[in-house]
């Protein structure tokens, strides 16, 4: 039964007037009279016209809103991937620099190791055109140039030969003054550039640009602490090509630690030997007792003399405890000074020599 106004709950079509069949609808249940809802039926759809539909808008939103919505999760993992790759790169960076760094150190050193064995060889640091076949690497870890500063008076460059690098007096001024300030007189520095991958250290107040620059060009070196640098001072370089074994012409020295003690009124002769630095010598003698006399290679102390300082007396005067100062230079103007304390004994005689047997005579034979 059918009652006006009303539809019924079945999903069976419905005719109109015409015969013509209702679309099916499909009604939620409610609480309407006998399980009935009262609605508008819809109106009969005219000959030639087509349903409505809905605007193509809202199609698109609901489309774009399923659309963000399933798109959300693959949106989330990716802006996790980038985060936690931008946090790994940040982790990796600063690895990598310290790598870097390690690298350049460790190329510098090799370089040093270099030289030394190439001044050993030569008995003199490499100037600046014999610096790339003297090192390992003349380029740092970054593909530039090293910078490679060093004492001229310690290569050929000055005299066109090598004096020796072993003969001179580490003690001495240095031609290259550092900042900051380093003991001893420098023999050379490499500088390579640090994590930047440039040079920032300075000659003169200059930024450095070139491999080599000798002698009083650089006299004033800032050593920036951005750059990867290695300074060996003469006295490192003396020792590590063993300068100071007898095998090797060392620095200037006087050999002997003390002087033999003399014998009161008995002669005296002793002799101080001096080696190493650059012959020839000479040499101040001072508080030498009045019954002393001495001579230097067998002549005057202040003229060039090599090889020792000899005294002499023909009968020792009393006193003891007199401090006898020798200063020797060489001919590089390299210095060294010793004090020697000399004792008198009293109590020495002069040895008596042996005497001869007295011969005995033969036994007489028994007679026959």
């Amino acid at each position: 039964m059918l009652i006006p106004g009303f539809i019924h709950k079945s999903n069976k079509s419905s005719k109109n007037e015409e015969g013509k069949a209702f679309p099916s609808l499909r009604i939620p249940p409610s609480r309407g009279v006998g399980g009935w809802q009262k609605t508008r039926p819809p109106l009969p759809l005219l000959r030639g016209s087509t349903p409505a539909t809905p605007p193509m808008d809202k199609v698109f939103d609901k489309v774009r809103s399923e659309q963000g919505s399933a798109l959300l999760p693959v949106i989330i993992i990716l802006i996790l991937v980038v985060v936690l790759a931008a946090t790994g790169l940040m982790r990796v960076q600063p690895q990598v620099k310290r790598n870097k760094l390690n690298e350049a150190a460790n190329l510098l050193s090799g370089n040093v190791d270099a030289i030394i064995s190439w001044s050993a060889a030569r008995k003199c640091v490499p100037s600046d055109t014999d610096f790339p076949n003297a090192v390992r690497n003349p380029t740092d870890v970054w593909g530039k140039p090293l910078v490679y500063i060093y004492d001229d008076a310690l290569s050929t460059l000055s005299t066109g030969s090598c004096t020796g690098v072993c003969a001179f007096n580490p003690a001495s001024a240095s031609v290259i003054n550092t900042t900051p300030a380093l003991s001893g007189r420098i023999a050379f520095i490499i500088i390579s550039g640090g994590a930047d991958y440039r040079l920032q250290s300075k000659i003169n107040g200059t930024v450095v640009t070139t491999k080599g620059v000798a002698g009083p060009a650089a006299s004033d070196v800032t050593l920036d602490p951005l750059d990867v640098y290695k300074v060996v001072t003469l006295s490192e370089l003396q020792n590590k090509m063993g300068c100071y074994n007898s095998s090797q012409q060392g620095r200037l020295q006087i050999l002997n630690t003390q002087l033999p003690t003399a014998c009161l009124d008995l002669s005296y002769n002793a002799s101080v030997i001096i080696i190493g630095g650059i012959a020839p010598y000479t040499a101040t003698i001072t508080g030498t007792p009045s019954w002393l006399a001495y001579n230097c290679g067998g002549g005057s102390c202040s003229s060039p003399f090599t090889g020792y300082i000899n005294f002499t007396s023909t009968k020792a005067g009393p006193g003891t405890g007199t401090e006898v100062a020798i200063a020797v230079t060489d001919s590089n103007l390299n210095t060294v000074t010793m004090a020697f304390a000399l004792n008198v004994n009293t109590l020495c005689t002069t040895p008596t020599p042996a005497s001869s047997p007295t011969p005995t005579s033969s036994p007489t034979p028994a007679p026959g």
